[in-house]
């Protein structure tokens, strides 16, 4: 965020750019044979709309911090959904083995302190290691379904925290784009501006500030 506040040349909010491109368009429009005498064409005021328009439909940083933090969510859900299938299979080989031997292959224990991308290659573990030893905890209740459902649950994980990072990453990137975006229109902005207020600065007051920007 530091970043930005370096990087922006203009000092209104994003929102109040878009305004104040708007109203200079419509001044403009109004005026377009006074500007026309600085070599503004219809050409240059239809170019100047759809760099209004191209920035105004740009996502904005809310709407992308939104998508970001709906992807978060999903990846908790995920979490714990892989976490109580594991669990459903621990407590099956605890049994089983009675806390000892084969059980201690699995590493459970392991899970507690697991980041999330250790937890979907531990999720793949516990399938691998469960199909081995499927016969053994049958009588548990252990079905292929089950042991199959760890490895999606897994794979799932592993799906949305790739989503979290790539809607992290655009979100990063877009705030950079947009006001490279605002950027250019301010550019615009300030620029029309100066022509507006030079033609009617010793002729038409009301014009004049019409062309002052706040």
């Amino acid at each position: 965020m530091k970043r930005q506040k370096e990087f922006r040349k203009y000092r209104i909010s994003q929102a109040d750019l878009k305004q104040a491109a708007d109203f200079l368009l419509h001044k403009m429009q109004r005026d377009a044979a006074d500007f026309a005498t600085r070599g503004i064409t219809p050409a240059h005021l239809l170019a100047f709309e759809t760099l209004i328009e191209d920035f105004d439909n740009y996502p904005t940083d809310s709407e992308l911090f939104g998508v970001a933090m709906d992807a978060t969510r999903l990846k908790y859900i995920a979490v714990e959904d892989l976490k109580t299938a594991i669990r459903r299979i621990a407590n099956m080989a605890f049994n089983a083995f009675n806390g000892e031997g084969r059980y201690t292959v699995f590493h459970f224990e392991r899970m507690k302190n697991q980041t999330h991308d250790e937890l979907y290659r531990f999720g793949k573990s516990v399938n691998r290691v469960a199909t081995i030893y499927h016969t053994d905890l049958i009588a548990e209740g252990l079905t292929q379904a089950m042991i199959d459902e760890v490895k999606n649950l897994a794979l799932a994980l592993d799906a949305v925290i790739d989503a979290q990072h790539i809607a992290q990453e655009n979100r990063t990137m877009s705030f950079y784009l947009r006001t490279e975006k605002a950027n250019a229109l301010w550019k615009k902005i300030s620029h029309f501006s100066s022509i507006g207020k030079s033609l009617f600065a010793y002729n038409d007051e009301a014009r004049y500030n019409d062309y002052v920007l706040g």
